[in-house]
């Protein structure tokens, strides 16, 4: 085997697997003599991971399926639309406590069912829905600023 021809072939950012298909040779044969001559390939297999936002390419920092955004940009642009959302809802509500009126803070305001048997089993996946079937879930509720809802779940 020649050390020039295995470094022409890593200088194509080819894999272990893709110089031994071009030699005609094992990959096993591959590995040996790249460790032999003390050689590496530049190749990524993860290199499809690409961060359409921020630009970041290491693998670690990807959710197993996702390789177009990272966990941080996934993550921000979670809260980002969560926010959203909930704008929305509060302003389905008029965007006040309907108890005292508080309308200063917008992470201050909640959303409590008066009759739990009606509140949906599957409200903690709620941000997943549409807006038509938030609706039918918010029509339920009432909205109540955190003092009055800690208030009311104290009676």
């Amino acid at each position: 085997m020649e050390r020039q021809k295995l470094k022409e072939l890593i200088s194509q950012n080819l894999s272990q697997r893709e110089i031994a298909k071009t030699l005609n040779k094992s990959q096993g044969s591959i590995k040996y003599w790249l460790e032999k001559f003390n050689l590496k390939t530049n190749y990524n297999k993860y290199k499809s991971h690409l961060c359409k936002i921020c630009g970041e390419t290491k693998s670690d920092n990807f959710y197993t399926q996702q390789k177009t955004k990272c966990k941080t940009c996934r993550n921000l642009e979670d809260i980002q639309r969560r926010k959203k959302y909930k704008k929305e809802a509060l302003n389905y509500f008029g965007n006040k406590c309907t108890k005292c009126g508080y309308n200063k803070c917008d992470a201050a305001l909640e959303f409590h069912h008066p009759n739990k048997d009606e509140k949906s089993l599957e409200y903690a996946s709620m941000k997943n829905w549409s807006w038509i079937r938030k609706k039918s879930e918010l029509e339920k509720c009432i909205l109540l600023c955190a003092n009055c809802h800690r208030e009311e779940h104290n009676k």
